[in-house]
């Protein structure tokens, strides 16, 4: 296997429940089937609190023909974890897993000792995994590429760091990409804003691999028949932040007040909501009685539920600007082949390609167009208008993850080659 050897750095791995984990898994899953020879460090999920979900079935679905080597987290974690919710100007930068860092550069060097490696991959976030990459690449000046996925020090939402922390963070990000031979991102836009404050000739390094999704797990699940009179839409994930229900439950009391709100209506929040009994009140005091929210379920269950919609809904932050952010789960709703409601920024990566599907979109904030969405989606429901299918296939065939990961070995094998 000369030439495709990797070692590779992710805290997020399965069997750890969460969009970043997922998708690493799959990555590393399909290198390893098109014969990357890969050895991971990650965290030894044992050694975490209790709080942070995990999934068996990702371990056993995603943890295959790859050597995983599984580093401890120190003690202290939950304490950080508390310090960055009550005091987060006083938590450790870039991460609270800047304390994972040297117990994995040990392992590091004890395999560099017996092993040799073709290429260093880290995947961020957390992200300190690429400070492990730099640290790797200053010492045996092994090829080393960074996946960075979303942006580092240009994230709009870190609201709640000092001015000296986001420098810090800066530092951080500079230091990477300067040593780095190539840094991955899922779209250009990403790689357009991060590297638009660095020397022009660093922009060789940029790349773009999209997330991806994985077709093989529809062999798990049951189909549904189509329910006349019945329009099931759905969201998957957790809600927090400024990503809130608050939107599509406020059309719903437009419609409401304006005797149009169709009781066949089913519209399901699957996973944790921050603020989630506010909502529920919300509802009741507004005689809204189509909406349902449903605790975090195992990922196949999950996925069941996912694929019993007629309509997948996807919520993202509200933007000042243009939004550079593709989350995961709007390629792995593709997977579904069924129509996609995006509330989201109209300026920004994921109204492009709902543009492209074909797909409404509205601001999450503008109740009234969410509204109007919501008529004419019962409407083409009922009437079984929902054609798609064609524009649908070209696109997402883009996101399927062997084509995706097609991709990233190409990637891998330049940089390898030099």
């Amino acid at each position: 296997m000369k030439g495709k050897r990797l070692l590779v750095v992710s805290w997020s791995l399965p069997p750890l429940l969460g969009p970043r984990s997922i998708q690493v898994g799959r990555t590393l899953k399909q290198l390893a089937a098109n014969g990357w020879d890969c050895t991971v460090l990650s965290v030894d999920t044992d050694s975490l609190p209790a709080n942070y979900a995990k999934d068996n079935f990702l371990a056993e679905h995603y943890l295959q023909n790859y050597q995983v080597i599984r580093v401890p987290a120190p003690p202290w974690l939950q304490l950080l974890n508390l310090v960055r919710r009550i005091l987060p100007q006083f938590a450790p930068m870039p991460d609270n897993q800047t304390i994972w860092v040297k117990p994995v550069l040990a392992k590091v060097e004890a395999l560099l000792f017996t092993n040799t490696y073709d290429a260093v991959l880290t995947f961020g976030h957390p992200w300190s995994d690429h400070l492990i990459g730099l640290e790797i690449k200053r010492k045996w000046q092994i090829p080393w590429v960074a996946h960075f996925s979303d942006p580092w020090a240009d994230n709009p939402y870190y609201f709640r760091l000092s001015n000296f922390q986001k420098a810090q963070m800066e530092t951080f990000e500079r230091s990477v990409i300067e040593a780095a031979d190539m840094v991955v991102f899922t779209n250009s836009e990403t790689a357009d804003l991060v590297f638009k404050k660095y020397p022009a000739e660093w922009k060789t390094k940029a790349q773009v691999v999209p997330h991806g999704y994985d077709r093989n797990l529809l062999g798990y699940l049951k189909k549904n028949d189509f329910r006349e009179g019945v329009l099931r839409i759905i969201h998957t994930g957790n809600l927090y932040g400024l990503r809130t229900p608050q939107g599509i439950l406020e059309a719903l009391r437009l419609l409401k007040e304006e005797g149009k709100l169709n009781e066949g209506l089913d519209i399901v929040f699957l996973g944790r909501t921050k603020n989630r009994e506010d909502y529920i009140e919300f509802c009741k005091r507004h005689g809204i009685e189509v909406v349902k929210f449903m605790p975090t379920l195992p990922y196949l269950e999950s996925l069941q539920i996912a694929a019993s919609a007629d309509v997948l809904l996807l919520i993202d932050a509200p933007a000042a600007s243009s939004s550079v952010f593709l989350p995961s789960k709007l390629v792995d709703y593709m997977m579904f082949g069924k129509p996609i409601l995006g509330l989201t920024p109209n300026d920004g990566v994921v109204a492009l390609l709902l543009d492209e599907f074909g797909f409404p979109h509205s601001d999450p904030q503008d109740e009234k167009r969410i509204a109007e969405m919501l008529l004419g989606i019962w409407d083409k429901h009922n009437s079984r208008g929902f054609d798609f299918s064609q524009k649908f296939d070209s696109v997402a065939e883009r996101f399927d993850i062997e084509y995706t990961t097609g991709t990233f070995e190409t990637l891998l094998g330049a940089v390898i080659a030099g």
